[in-house]
């Protein structure tokens, strides 16, 4: 199974911003792809990085490789977002 940092990797999402996010569980992402923001991230106002690199992120798809073998695990990436998830409540 892929690691974490391998599946950012594939999805090429995988800047310091981003991955402290996701190591933080403050960003999942779903099977699909789909990109989730915590509730709590889009109230803070900390400038462009935090706006951009993170905020607008939240209900984009990642668009993935063409090659089954260059994916992300989908069920790696279901268990980090269960992680998240389940930090909501």
């Amino acid at each position: 199974m892929d690691t974490l940092v391998e599946a950012a990797l594939r999805l090429r999402i995988i800047d310091g911003v981003q991955y402290r996010a996701s190591d933080q569980n403050m960003m999942g992402i779903t099977p699909d792809c789909g990109v989730e923001i915590d509730s709590d991230l889009p109230a803070e106002t900390d400038g462009p990085v935090l706006k951009h690199g993170l905020q607008e992120m939240h209900g984009r798809t990642i668009s993935t490789s063409q090659r089954s073998a260059d994916r992300p695990d989908r069920e790696l990436l279901a268990w980090r977002y269960e992680k998240m998830a389940a930090r909501r409540g």
